[in-house]
């Protein structure tokens, strides 16, 4: 169990994201999802064909948050045999991204709040939820996965320092 102060239920759908219908999703990783793919025998392999991940952007946040497996797609490295194709992680992630915390007055997809929201916003919301500690997140990898969730959100932080994204808020 996380040591992390959880909202009631009633607190959390209390909270409230503003969000503007036009705004584009966000992509937390330094290089669109495309470009985590390697040709091997012949064919194009790696994270960036995974269609859990080429359809759902926040299923793809969420894993580059928790894992930094797939950076040495970004290394150039030689042997792509032993590039990663898949982790235990990323079906985790994937099943996660079609969990629900609450928000706006109802249940919002996880996948939709790390595709939509700065991966800090999106991250305090998801361990303050009534219902973090049923995530196949946490059942699978208890509170060890934050970690490097906090290096990974600096990191966006510190590449993303100028970028501004709608006005979010949570109230």
């Amino acid at each position: 169990m996380s040591s992390a102060i959880r909202l009631t239920e009633e607190e959390a759908l209390k909270r409230v994201i503003e969000l503007p219908e036009d705004h584009p999703p966000i992509t937390y990783s330094p290089r669109p999802l495309s470009e985590y793919v390697v040709e091997y025998e012949g064919k194009l392999s790696g994270l960036g064909v995974h269609q859990g991940l080429v359809h759902n952007l926040g299923a793809w946040n969420l894993f580059w948050l928790t894992s930094d497996i797939m950076d040495v797609y970004l290394a150039n490295e030689t042997d792509t045999g032993n590039l990663p194709r898949t982790s235990t992680g990323l079906a985790v992630c994937i099943a996660t991204a079609y969990q629900t915390v609450s928000l706006n007055g109802g249940g919002v997809g996880i996948g939709d709040l790390f595709s939509h929201v700065k991966p800090r916003l999106a991250y305090d919301i998801l361990i303050e939820d009534p219902g973090y500690d049923d995530l196949v997140l946490t059942l699978a990898f208890k509170d060890l996965w934050r970690g490097i969730v906090l290096k990974r959100i600096k990191e966006f932080e510190q590449r993303t320092s100028n970028l501004v994204v709608g006005n979010f808020r949570c109230k």
